[in-house]
């Protein structure tokens, strides 16, 4: 992430915390919500905000890659993921 993308990144939490009007258009609207702070957003893509809470979590999954992917990373992908089921498991 760009220091720019950092530095909108806590401009748009810092807001949505201390504005409601803001959180509520952010979370209904985001890319009006983003424009109305001087946020440009690509044309042709729509963003979207989600708010976790403590007892609610988002995990977003990326657009897939194009083309094959290599065997390096799928061994990586998964090998990761069992991980993390076999370490929760023992709990």
């Amino acid at each position: 992430m760009s220091s720019d993308e950092s530095r909108n990144v806590q401009m748009v939490l810092s807001k949505a915390w201390s504005d409601p009007a803001f959180k509520s258009k952010l979370l209904s609207d985001a890319n009006a919500a983003l424009a109305g702070i001087g946020i440009s957003t690509p044309k042709g893509i729509k963003y979207r905000v989600h708010e976790s809470t403590p007892t609610e979590r988002h995990f977003v999954l990326p657009p897939p890659p194009t083309g094959e992917l290599s065997d390096e990373l799928l061994e990586s992908a998964t090998g990761g993921l069992s991980a993390q089921v076999h370490a929760s498991k023992k709990k």
